[in-house]
């Protein structure tokens, strides 16, 4: 694992024209759920977000620079979403077995969710609160 997945991670970020869809919002939940489940298992007690590396690992400064674009071309996006994006970035250079869990969500911003935290519970932002669960 290292800089070249993580550049992979964030180019599939950076690709997607998704955007929220009511209709997927099962799909968003069940994203949410299994990125719970298995953090849940493998790192129990850690917050809603965290990073797996426990702050060892840093991203390249071109990667920080990436996710602040990303960031200011979705103004719409949670600010939680950057937090998303750089812990998934640095799972993605640590260790592919956990950079799953990330994964999950990953995949969950790429069809268009998007997501905050408030009290360690993650809610879909789509102009009201859905909560998931934790």
């Amino acid at each position: 694992m290292g800089v070249l997945e993580a550049e992979e991670g964030m180019s599939a970020l950076e690709a997607s024209t998704c955007v929220f869809d009511y209709n997927k919002s099962h799909y968003y939940q069940s994203k949410a759920k299994l990125y719970f489940e298995q953090k849940h298992r493998m790192f129990p007690g850690q917050p809603a977000l965290f990073d797996i590396s426990s702050g060892n690992t840093k991203l390249p400064s071109i990667l920080y620079e990436r996710i602040e674009k990303w960031m200011a071309d979705h103004p719409d996006y949670s600010p939680f979403m950057r937090t998303f994006a750089t812990n998934y970035l640095i799972a993605l250079m640590v260790d592919a077995s956990v950079a799953t869990i990330y994964g999950h969500l990953a995949d969950c911003v790429i069809e268009g969710g998007d997501f905050y935290i408030e009290c360690g519970v993650l809610f879909f932002q789509i102009g009201i609160a859905v909560p998931t669960i934790d």
